[in-house]
């Protein structure tokens, strides 16, 4: 193949990259798993940079293409090793729904790709993984494959933690994100198998397809994702409920519950809105344990107020299930020297309650009756 066509193959997914790259500024917030993203986009520019003037320079004669080989291997390999390892962590802080992967812990899981490096540095005496033979072509050496074998491991690895975790996750939300995440991982996969059957070069170009699934499934998140909770956002709950109302029709029971958190403006002035921020964040925890195992949809409604959708659900069942978690938010431990503890509020109406079919009819049927609650308790 010509070094133009060479170009043309990775001129575009490497295009795509700097793109996507440029665009995290302004469409992904600043965090740890964005600054992995970014760099792992521009490990994958260089490292198809590099590809290309390998491919360009093998079986090339002369002093120059022979050192030129030598150097861009190792480089490569080197790219593979840390792209493999970067995607681990981000995964693993995915899958623990960690803020950021640091300290001594990232050292010792990186203890292969630290052996494989070593490998490689020794490369250019040992030609262990390695070597260029008279014509200019790379040859294997007898440790050819603990390079591709460490990378693969750590693939391996991402993938199960993300499959795993999006079976074990306690929220629809959670297995969404968990299982688009662990579908990356198919792209390249299939990549690697057009490539061995129609002899195309398929992989880097489903790579950067991958890459660029999961910064959609990011920029999607975040615009349909409460930054505080964690939960649903306002926006998203009300495409949610036009999709119901779409599907009106069906026969399958829908229930609409919204809740308030009793005190909150007492929880404001007395300790401040850094406490009250986190009282939110434990109220939204505990809505997604007791939720998570239903077809339920959590969305936070604004300020202290939650709205969930469950479906398949009786009036009984759910009488059940409010209590549980009105008994839940109580155990609710908030802080020290708390003179009371947390309690919610909750509103039901089940879908065709008192003739109303409409998610916005429904909503403010629950919306009354969360506040008849509320006001008893205020009147004690």
């Amino acid at each position: 193949m010509s070094t133009a066509a060479f170009l043309q193959i990775n001129f575009i997914p490497a295009v795509a990259l700097l793109m996507m790259r440029h665009n995290t500024r302004r469409t992904l917030s600043f965090s740890w798993r964005t600054r992995v993203l970014r760099t792992e986009m521009l490990l994958f520019v260089l490292l198809l940079l590099c590809r290309t003037a390998i491919l360009c320079n093998l079986g090339k004669g002369g002093f120059g293409p022979r050192i030129l080989l030598k150097g861009l291997g190792v480089w490569y390999a080197f790219g593979l090793l840390a792209c493999a390892y970067l995607c681990f962590l981000y995964v693993l802080d995915v899958a623990q729904d960690g803020n950021g992967q640091r300290g001594i812990k990232c050292w010792i899981l990186a203890i292969p790709a630290l052996i494989g490096s070593a490998v490689l540095l020794s490369n250019p005496w040992t030609k262990a993984v390695y070597f260029i033979n008279m014509v200019n072509y790379y040859k294997k050496g007898p440790a050819a494959y603990l390079i591709p074998a460490v990378g693969m491991l750590y693939l391996v690895v991402a993938f199960l933690l993300a499959a795993f975790g999006a079976r074990r996750a306690g929220s629809a939300q959670r297995r969404g994100e968990l299982g688009k995440l662990a579908a990356a991982f198919l792209f390249p996969a299939a990549g690697i198998l057009v490539e061995k059957i129609f002899s195309m070069d398929a992989a880097w170009a489903f790579t950067v397809a991958a890459l660029l699934w999961v910064y959609l499934g990011i920029q999607k998140g975040q615009v349909t994702q409460d930054g505080l909770t964690g939960l649903n956002n306002r926006r998203r709950l009300d495409q949610y409920m036009w999709e119901l109302d779409e599907r009106s029709g069906e026969r399958e029971t829908c229930c609409y519950l919204l809740m308030d958190v009793n005190k909150f403006k007492k929880v404001n002035d007395t300790y401040g809105h850094v406490t009250g921020d986190e009282v939110l964040r434990l109220v939204a925890e505990q809505l997604k344990r007791t939720f998570g195992n239903m077809q339920a949809f959590l969305a936070r409604y604004g300020g202290d107020e939650f709205v969930v959708i469950v479906k398949g659900k009786t009036q009984d069942e759910m009488d059940v299930i409010i209590h549980q978690t009105q008994e839940n938010v109580n155990a609710i431990a908030w802080g020290a020297d708390t003179p009371w503890q947390l309690s919610i509020s909750i509103g039901c109406a089940m879908r065709g309650e008192q003739g109303k079919q409409k998610s916005h009819e429904l909503l403010a049927l629950a919306d009354e009756r969360m506040y008849r609650q509320k006001k008893g308790i205020q009147d004690r």
